[in-house]
């Protein structure tokens, strides 16, 4: 807390400062340069506090998270984000080719480098697109890049 206090007593000092010095300019086009190194200050005397921050720390609640903890949990939710927005794309995909899923699971995996691969795209279709199979493949692979798992839905 000493700190914050320190830093407030530093800003009301720098404040009655420029109000001084504001009194005791004259008119004129000095005014503006002056008002503008005026602020300047101000603007310095404000982040002062930044310049001494060595880490700055989030508090999430009364858990006592760790830095791996929290990478961790940033990689599963930009999995879980990246693994969403394939769906989407493959649901989107397959809209436009007039073709309705069943189920559509996208599986990823994180590597060491904090990469994102796709490990498979599984897809059921109904019975109806039976025959299809091999073409709906080739469509997927060719349009959006992708090696799809097409599975029939059992009757």
């Amino acid at each position: 807390m000493e700190g914050l206090d320190l830093w407030v007593i530093q800003l009301c000092v720098c404040a009655a400062a420029v109000a001084a010095a504001e009194n005791l300019l004259p008119e004129g086009n000095v005014k503006k340069s002056v008002y503008f190194i005026l602020g300047l200050i101000v603007v310095t005397c404000f982040i002062s506090p930044l310049e001494n921050a060595e880490t700055i720390s989030f508090d999430f609640g009364s858990d006592d998270l760790g830095v791996s903890e929290n990478t961790d949990w940033l990689n599963r939710m930009t999995e879980e984000k990246f693994s969403e927005n394939i769906k989407i794309l493959v649901e989107d995909f397959l809209d436009d080719s007039e073709i309705k899923a069943e189920n559509i699971e996208i599986h990823t995996d994180i590597n060491d480098e904090n990469s994102i691969s796709i490990d498979r795209v599984r897809i059921t279709l109904s019975r109806d697109y039976s025959d299809r199979i091999d073409e709906i493949q080739e469509d997927i692979k060719r349009n959006l890049g992708l090696d799809a798992d097409i599975i029939i839905k059992p009757a």
